[in-house]
């Protein structure tokens, strides 16, 4: 594998600017949709936590202005 990462390596530096520049975008882009893809498993996995835990009564739901009211109270 090290031998086959040096030949890439090797044959992508001998490329022109542009055609670097339009490797490394390519690379770069498919780094941040595998990111995009873990973080959207988080997220789901987030949510059903929350669930669960509004199903089994360790959470409760607080309407927006109680929200506010008491954030409110804090800062003053």
């Amino acid at each position: 594998m090290a031998n086959t990462f040096n030949e890439i390596e090797s044959s992508a530096l001998k490329l022109s600017v542009k055609q670097r520049a339009r490797l490394a975008s390519k690379l770069i882009s498919s780094l941040e949709k595998k990111s995009d893809k873990h973080v959207e498993k988080l997220w789901l996995e987030e949510i059903d936590r929350r669930n669960q835990n509004l199903e089994t009564g360790k959470a409760e739901l607080v309407n927006e202005i109680d929200v506010m009211r008491n954030a409110r109270s804090i800062l003053s």
